[in-house]
C-alpha cells in the first residue's frame, strides 16, 4: 500500500487515521448527538471504530484512491 499522504499547516498536521486513533474515533463515533448529522448510526463497540479504520485504509487501495483525514494539532504531535 502506498505511503498515506501527510499534509502541515501552521498549526495542524493532516494525516491517516491509524488504530491509535481508535479511542478517539470511537468516542467521536458513538455519540448520538454527533453522528445524527453524520448519516450513519453511532458506534456502540470499540472494535466497529477499529473497523472503521481499517476501511478508511483500504480506500487508499482503490483504483481511485480515497482518504479519510485526521486532523491533530502540531503541539499535540507525537515525535517521529
Amino acid at each position: 500500500m502506498p505511503d498515506s499522504p501527510l499534509l502541515r499547516t501552521p498549526r495542524l498536521l493532516l494525516r491517516e487515521i491509524t488504530e491509535a486513533d481508535a479511542e478517539d474515533l470511537f468516542r467521536i463515533h458513538s455519540d448520538p448527538r454527533h453522528m445524527a448529522w453524520f448519516g450513519s448510526e453511532p458506534l456502540t463497540d470499540l472494535s466497529e471504530s477499529k473497523r472503521l479504520i481499517a476501511t478508511f485504509a483500504s480506500w487508499r487501495q482503490l483504483p481511485n484512491p480515497g482518504v479519510r483525514w485526521g486532523l491533530q494539532l502540531k503541539e499535540k504531535a507525537c515525535p517521529a
